[in-house]
């Protein structure tokens, strides 16, 4: 049960002083005033995206299309659809996991790929969901941002929403990490992401198919060793909270543009993944 005092500091977050809360403790971060109101205009013309408003609230939204990230998106598109199609996949499919098993059993536009970016660890908000599906031909990357501390409730009750129209959840690192953070954030707010929803987490398969032939299992181990792909000045993953403090304090966009492509990076790497994993020996 959250006691009236949390939920009196929750009510609270977008005031002067930055304060970031968990379940058990709140931390205060000496700084500069929190900017007062959020320009619409500058928000949507800098990162390309488009306000959305809910009962709870208003955040960004960022659509694209990886026909416009990607050079051979047609080709990439096609293999995806084939391992679904009869046949599909040249294993046998009793020698996949259950997981496996369940995507691909699935419509391939009822699977959701879901990547979080938050302020840090111990229960601190969410403010970047990266989302990636496929429709109409095409893959859709639609990416969640909140642009203060209050905005993250309408976030995720817009992500509720969204997820049951899914079948299948797929992250890397989602059972231990990024699904288990939004029921955990989502509980601060009477959201409830169901605990049961399927899921297909790539951390583990690739731990089962590549664990002799790499070091470790990192993200970008697989993407320099298995997928043969360097990211090019990426944002370091523990510079993401600190970036995103900054922003909020002095709205400085040009740190939140690396965290946008960083997390575009995460999604497309878990779709090449599957798609490594259903053609490939190795």
């Amino acid at each position: 049960m959250i006691s009236k005092e949390l939920k009196k500091r929750i009510s609270e977050l977008n005031r002067k002083d930055i304060k970031i809360f968990s379940l058990g403790e709140t931390d205060r971060l000496k700084s500069k005033p929190l900017k007062t109101e959020i320009d619409d205009e500058l928000s949507e013309k800098f990162l390309n995206g488009e306000v959305v408003s809910n009962e709870s609230g208003c955040f960004l939204r960022i659509l694209r299309n990886l026909r416009d990230l990607i050079r051979n998106s047609e080709n990439f598109v096609m293999e995806y659809n084939f391992i679904f199609s009869k046949g599909g996949y040249g294993g046998s499919p009793d020698m996949l996991h259950s997981d496996m098993q369940k995507f691909l059993n699935i419509d391939s536009k009822k699977a959701l790929f879901v990547d979080l970016e938050t302020c840090g660890l111990n229960s601190s908000p969410i403010f970047l969901v990266g989302l990636m599906y496929y429709k109409d031909g095409d893959f859709i990357f639609e990416q969640l941002f909140a642009r203060d501390y209050s905005e993250e409730k309408p976030l995720l009750n817009y992500l509720e929403d969204l997820i049951k129209s899914f079948k299948i959840l797929v992250t890397f690192n989602g059972r231990a990490f990024d699904y288990r953070y939004l029921m955990e954030r989502g509980f601060l707010y009477n959201i409830r992401f169901n605990p049961d929803f399927p899921h297909l987490d790539l951390l583990h398969e690739s731990r089962r198919k590549w664990k002799e032939y790499l070091p470790d299992c990192r993200l970008q181990t697989i993407e320099r060793m298995i997928l043969k792909r360097r990211r090019i000045d990426d944002i370091p993953g523990d510079e993401i909270p600190d970036a995103y403090h900054e922003f909020v304090r002095t709205g400085n966009i040009v740190k939140i543009k690396s965290i946008i492509k960083h997390n575009l990076f995460d999604l497309l790497s878990m779709s090449e993944i599957i798609l490594y994993m259903f053609t490939k020996n190795v």
